[in-house]
């Protein structure tokens, strides 16, 4: 394989791995985002129940 094939393929590879990353990184957001809404809603409801 010449240098110009495996230089290409790292350009494809690391856009892959870059969005890969986001995409893990907004998942893990929007599942903290979740566990923050349901810790407050246990705080809530025990509020509510006393």
């Amino acid at each position: 394989k010449s240098d110009v094939n495996v230089r290409e393929e790292i350009e494809e590879f690391f856009p892959r791995m870059w969005k890969i990353n986001q995409d893990k990184r907004r998942l893990m957001k929007s599942i903290k985002d979740q566990k923050i809404k349901i810790e407050w809603g246990k705080k809530l409801n025990r509020r509510l129940v006393r």
